[in-house]
């Protein structure tokens, strides 16, 4: 597995896996993988530099079995904290004797499994093809973890979460 992200020991080609589903009538997803890299800390020293890559995961252009724009069965949002619960944290915050703090959950989607009803495969970028397959046309894996962009990701980490909250 990648990381767990997606599946690296079942990596086939496109269109096999096109014929595949186009033969037995299943439906799948297919998206493609994009690499990020940025460089943290630009405007300082290039000894201070950190290089930072992320992988995420082209939701602007999913598409189906038969090669269309993918439609997805729920359209499944997170719902994000209003301006008007950032300000009344905030205000909390002000008044003596409260402190409030913030926090991010590190590699937060990816800890969730993706929850969809159709199967996802994702076109793998030249630079994360294992040796094994780089002798394919257009290797694609299937998608196991939740990643950013893609439409479910948010929807799946809430539910992951509020699963591990609610034990």
């Amino acid at each position: 597995l990648a990381n767990g992200r997606w599946d690296g020991s079942n990596i086939r080609p496109k269109p096999e896996i096109l014929a595949m589903t186009q033969s037995s009538g299943n439906r799948i997803h297919m998206g493609s993988l994009m690499v990020i890299v940025s460089i943290k800390g630009f405007e300082k020293p290039s000894s201070e530099w950190i290089v930072k890559a992320r992988i995420v995961f082209r939701g602007d252009a999913v598409k189906d079995e038969e090669n269309q724009a993918a439609v997805f069965d729920d359209i499944a949002a997170s719902a994000p904290t209003s301006l008007g619960g950032l300000n009344l944290i905030v205000a909390y915050g002000l008044l003596d004797g409260n402190e409030t703090s913030t926090s991010d959950c590190i590699k937060a989607y990816v800890q969730s499994f993706l929850d969809s009803s159709c199967p996802t495969y994702v076109l793998l970028p030249a630079e994360l093809v294992p040796d094994y397959a780089r002798h394919m046309y257009q290797p694609v894996a299937p998608l196991i973890r939740s990643l950013y962009g893609h439409p479910l990701a948010s929807a799946a980490w809430q539910n992951h979460l509020s699963n591990i909250l609610s034990t």
